[in-house]
């Protein structure tokens, strides 16, 4: 049998168990739809949609997920090109769906997993879209493995967890976005806080400061706590890739008078060869008080990541 004659049969069974499977595991049915209304968007060879929530309910004992791998289970409206994948037993494809969604998504199996030779693995890259509503704040994906029998196994669930990112509007949005998988940090230094040398950042995420009064009385109120700039997300800390590539600095207050500083720090950048960036301040969802660009490469990475590291984006004065 040559390579094109085993691609082809190969083929043929996996729309055979695209069209079968329907009946076996949701309520919907097979569609030319592309998935572009649904939550969960998954993109890949071998990969389709099928309208339909999957049910996370009953099936056989076999075929089995044997494992799911993810970087991050936080996800964000909009977010792409986050990678998702794992192996499953006896299966010839596995099906993959979140709570609640219009449709699920069809993804074969492919290669012998590396710690399992029993099992087979599949890969993935997962979208979700900016229309996901934000309540419930968590819902599982819901994985099933399927033979070639259309046989459906039980199932597997993976609790995600999504995470806002209301910026629009607020009296004043600070942003870092880069393009690739690296780790960059956004550090805003703050006027007329209770500690203006150091940034709103990773380490210190509010530009109320921690307590430093030793007779124990706080330096400030429970306002000020609750007024504060706080920094939204650690995206791609640690290079544990999220797909966001996007941190914020957010007031959901006037913030205070003075000059603000932006710097752009490149913790790591994860393999990458650079990260090229955009850092700009926003007023009230309309006015630009700043921005900058720039590229950020291995010797930026270097040295300290401390309060004053990184590379100074821009500055700019609120009266």
């Amino acid at each position: 049998m040559d390579v094109r004659t085993a691609r082809t049969r190969a083929d043929l069974v996996r729309l055979a168990l695209l069209v079968s499977l329907v009946a076996v595991a949701c309520d919907g049915g097979a569609s030319s739809d592309s998935g572009v209304n649904a939550w969960l968007r998954l993109s890949g060879t071998g990969t389709q949609f099928i309208a339909g929530e999957l049910n996370a309910t009953g099936g056989s004992d076999k075929p089995t997920i044997e494992a799911i791998s993810i970087s991050n289970n936080i996800v964000f409206p909009g977010v792409t090109g986050r990678s998702l994948g794992g192996s499953a037993i006896g299966s010839t494809a596995v099906l993959i769906g979140l709570e609640g969604d219009v449709g699920h998504w069809v993804a074969t199996t492919g290669t012998p997993d590396g710690d399992n030779p029993n099992a087979l693995d599949f890969a993935t890259t997962l979208s979700i879209s900016p229309l996901i509503p934000l309540m419930p704040a968590s819902r599982a994906i819901v994985f099933r493995a399927v033979d070639a029998q259309q046989t459906v196994g039980p199932p597997m669930l993976l609790p995600m967890k999504i995470h806002p990112l209301a910026t629009n509007g607020q009296p004043l949005v600070i942003s870092l976005l880069w393009d690739t998988d690296s780790d960059l940090d956004l550090k805003v230094r703050v006027p007329n806080t209770t500690d203006p040398t150091m940034p709103i950042d990773v380490w210190n995420k509010s530009s109320v400061a921690l307590p430093v009064l030793q007779n124990g009385d706080l330096p400030y109120t429970a306002d000020d706590v609750k007024n504060a700039g706080k920094l939204d997300y650690d995206s791609n800390a640690q290079c544990v890739l999220d797909g966001l590539r996007r941190e914020n600095v957010i007031f959901p207050q006037i913030p205070p008078s003075g000059t603000y500083q932006v710097r752009v720090d490149a913790f790591s950048l994860c393999g990458q060869v650079a990260a090229r960036w955009h850092a700009f301040a926003m007023a009230n969802g309309t006015d630009l008080l700043g921005e900058a660009y720039g590229q950020a490469g291995e010797v930026d990475t270097q040295g300290s990541h401390g309060p004053a590291t990184g590379i100074l984006a821009f500055s700019f004065t609120v009266p």
